[in-house]
């Protein structure tokens, strides 16, 4: 980050553990535009934009096709707050599902 408060787009890749070209992609697509262009025509991310990024991320996490993400978050009815609470009861039921996945087959009932 630099001193005002914006992270360049190699920044945010390194971050979120995503490609420059993807960051540049959403851009593209208009899913996640940055907060703005220098003058050099460096695209800046601000917080807003880190946050929108994790949203986007986790949606495709779960196998949501760009297409379907960009209606999501772009919905005027769209709550992140609500997102993230929705996005974190499917992590819980997926790490539930998974901890019986891997129950010995005696702590299983039979099928």
């Amino acid at each position: 980050m630099n001193g005002r408060g914006r992270y360049t787009v190699k920044q945010v890749a390194a971050m979120a553990g995503v490609s420059v070209r993807a960051l540049h992609h959403y851009d593209e697509i208009g899913l996640l535009p940055p907060a703005e262009i220098g003058r050099n025509g460096y695209r800046y991310y601000r917080r807003e934009q880190l946050l929108a990024l994790q949203t986007i991320l986790f949606y495709r996490e779960l196998g949501f096709p760009l297409e379907q993400v960009r209606a999501l978050v772009q919905s005027p009815r769209f709550d992140r707050l609500q997102a993230l609470r929705d996005q974190r009861a499917r992590v819980v039921a997926e790490a539930e599902r998974y901890a019986r996945l891997v129950q010995p087959s005696t702590e299983r009932s039979p099928i």
